[in-house]
């Protein structure tokens, strides 16, 4: 505490299940679908993850994840409005639709998939925004866009086992930018520190 040329010790690999800040390698463990690229750039003094999709819905970037339920959270910047990209959980390949889809979609807005389309708050291009999935194991999660709880009890679609996470792009060509993707354990109620100063 006080302590200016302190340095941090923490590492986020040894505290969530699944993390990636991009500021050492890219995705490493990770599986890319042909012609998915996701790279390394620098924005300021941090580094970010650039992701290009390819010509096939739903391809990008995944690894295994079977926890069943979670925390995923992440930061993205979208280079237009009008591409979907997200990172999420779901079963099987992407292209078969199967879990629990929340998007920047080609509206400009965040939406989700299941039951049927709900567009919540808009975004512009070249902006960052804080996003949080909360996966309650059950086929359901709760999304929130920096901060704001948008959406309640989503279904997952098509499936309520899921069992990898990813990177996934819907258009050809389109951009986003990635920074702090992690996932940590889900609890109905977040334990809550109170009376740190008096």
């Amino acid at each position: 505490y006080n302590c200016a040329g302190a340095t941090s010790q923490s590492d986020g690999s040894s505290v969530f299940s699944i993390f990636e800040d991009f500021e050492e390698s890219v995705l490493s463990g990770w599986t890319l679908d042909s012609g998915v690229t996701v790279s390394q750039v620098t924005e300021g003094s941090n580094k970010v993850g650039r992701f290009i999709s390819n010509s096939v819905s739903g391809s990008g970037a995944y690894k295994s994840w079977t926890a069943g339920s979670g925390i995923i959270e992440y930061s993205i910047k979208p280079a237009q409005t009008t591409a979907y990209h997200t990172v999420s959980a779901f079963s099987g390949h992407a292209s078969g639709l199967k879990g629990a889809w929340f998007f920047a979609t080609n509206q400009g807005k965040f939406g989700s998939m299941a039951p049927s389309w709900a567009y919540y708050t808009s975004y512009n291009a070249n902006q960052w925004y804080k996003v949080r999935l909360d996966l309650k194991g059950n086929g359901y999660y709760d999304a929130y866009v920096n901060g704001v709880k948008v959406g309640t009890d989503r279904a997952y679609y098509g499936t309520i086992n899921i069992d990898r996470l990813g990177l996934i792009g819907w258009t050809t060509g389109g951009q986003a930018f990635y920074d702090n993707i992690r996932v940590r354990p889900y609890v109905s109620n977040e334990p809550i520190i109170k009376n740190l100063v008096s």
